[in-house]
């Protein structure tokens, strides 16, 4: 939704260029596909029900729901065919008691943020006592904590430079509580010069320090191919399958 182009879509029911959109990152071999509809000047609800059932008509990519707005969240997971994740719930009672029932009933996985009223902890102690707190609170309704797959918190170096290493130790001590991970990958760079060297150099950082899932641009080549190097590195792309099959769609694209 900050693209001006996208924002047009949404005021315009456009829902051809939305589904374009979503077929162009398949196509670039993501993962999951993010679905964020949100504008002040439309019908939230409406529209984010509407592209989650058309887009399962041109993709067969497991959605992520990501809303602020739960009865949106519901709608568009009870009409989703599968199991959506959800983006995201965290460590603030009104998140968790807003959220938790929904992750519950539906077992979906979901982002989950370590942090609460309070705002984004400036420590890695802070986060884990916020994340165990979640985990706990999720575990007694009945919700494994491998479907909370939690957020490190990027932060922008260029206020903070200990930013990254905090955001990478957290990432550290998150596995050692059995859960998955995630990182909102461009949020590091903000405010720098050549932001796309420092978000490639702090995702390979990333990866060796517990990321499995990071948020980010699949259309921009560079990342993707940080992503595929990482993933053999660390033993995560079993034969480097992936590495290989990406340098040889890069190298056919090129001919």
């Amino acid at each position: 939704t900050g693209k001006k182009r996208f924002k047009q879509a949404l005021i315009e029911n456009d829902i051809d260029y939305i589904l374009r959109e979503g077929v162009s990152q398949q196509e670039k071999g993501v993962d999951v596909l993010d679905v964020n509809v949100g504008l002040p000047e439309i019908d939230e609800v409406k529209m984010l029900e509407t592209t989650v059932f058309e887009l399962q008509s041109v993709t067969d990519l497991p959605l992520q729901i990501d809303t602020s707005d739960p009865v949106a969240m519901e709608k568009a997971l009870r009409i989703y065919n599968g199991k959506a994740m959800i983006n995201s719930v965290n460590g603030a009672e009104e998140s968790m008691s807003r959220l938790l029932p929904i992750i519950a009933s539906y077992q979906a996985p979901s982002v989950t943020l370590p942090l609460d009223e309070r705002g984004v902890p400036e420590t890695t102690e802070a986060r884990i006592d916020i994340a165990k707190s979640i985990i706990k609170r999720a575990e007694s309704m009945g919700i494994d904590r491998r479907l909370l797959v939690f957020d490190g918190l990027v932060m922008a170096i260029s206020s903070n430079q200990q930013y990254a290493r905090i955001t990478i130790n957290t990432l550290t001590e998150l596995k050692k509580l059995g859960v998955l991970t995630t990182v909102g990958l461009s949020n590091v760079s903000f405010g720098l010069p050549e932001r796309g060297t420092l978000n490639r150099n702090f995702l390979a950082m990333a990866f060796m320090g517990g990321l499995d899932m990071p948020i980010m641009n699949p259309l921009d080549h560079d990342t993707v191919a940080t992503v595929r190097a990482s993933m053999a590195l660390t033993g995560n792309d079993p034969g480097c399958a992936g590495f290989i099959y990406f340098n040889t769609q890069a190298a056919e694209e090129q001919v």
